[in-house]
């Protein structure tokens, strides 16, 4: 703190020349002691600068769009699938294809079923983005025979993404009707299907075949990682 120090005297001496303009001069008593006042003059108050930005990282929200989630099974009877047998894409009602869709007199085109009537699936995240996707099997046909069942893929929000060709099965056929099963790791389908080979009749596949499916990049990527010979008729899914 800044002290300033004024003279009693000079300051009585200021005044009397205030007062008395007309006077021929100012005197002070040079004998007398000079008393000293003390003047405290208090400091500027400084400039209050804000604070610098953070550095630290800041929380970031996390979306519920990206977040993994549970697929429920219940939301497949509502699915919208492409056009497939002639027929339109269309939303099935109850997991079967609205009447109103379809465009030829085959079965009733809709979700394959297992045993207890729900609909056969597999949910894993088979792209790497870190999200479950759905593999659900399809069916339908244009009469007369039976057709290769469809497998259909849907990403974590249940929004198409595509259909799987099983054409390439090194040097097999998928046989017709319903696939055997699916089953499911934490990156990869496994499709248990019936196959044909060159010599066999369409009717009569001899080869039961698991077929792996992978998405890299979206891209649907199939490969035989079991091959047994069929010697007996398995038991399909129901909902043809």
């Amino acid at each position: 703190m800044k002290k300033i120090t004024v003279s009693v005297a000079a300051l009585a001496a200021l005044s009397t020349l205030a007062l008395t303009a007309c006077s021929s001069g100012t005197s002070s008593d040079p004998g007398a002691p000079a008393s000293t006042v003390t003047v405290t003059q208090s400091p500027a108050p400084a400039s209050v600068e804000p604070p610098p930005p953070s550095t630290s990282p800041s929380a970031q929200p996390t979306s519920s769009a990206s977040a993994n989630k549970i697929i429920p099974v219940e939301a497949l009877e509502t699915l919208w699938v492409p056009s497939l047998c002639g027929n339109d894409a269309a939303t099935l009602v109850d997991g079967m294809l609205p009447a109103a869709a379809m465009r030829n007199v085959g079965s009733v085109p809709g979700l394959l079923r297992m045993e207890d009537e729900t609909p056969m699936g597999a949910y894993t995240d088979i792209n790497g983005d870190g999200r479950d996707e759905a593999a659900v099997a399809y069916y339908c046909d244009m009469g007369g025979v039976s057709w290769p069942a469809h497998l259909l893929v849907y990403d974590n929000d249940l929004n198409y993404m595509t259909t799987v060709d099983f054409s390439d099965l090194g040097g097999y056929v998928q046989g017709r009707g319903n696939f055997i099963s699916l089953h499911w790791n934490d990156h990869a389908i496994q499709v248990e299907m019936l196959a044909g080979t060159a010599n066999d009749a369409a009717c009569c596949p001899s080869r039961k075949v698991t077929v792996e499916l992978t998405m890299p990049g979206n891209q649907p990527v199939t490969r035989i990682i079991d091959d047994v010979p069929f010697e007996e008729r398995v038991s399909t899914p129901t909902g043809v």
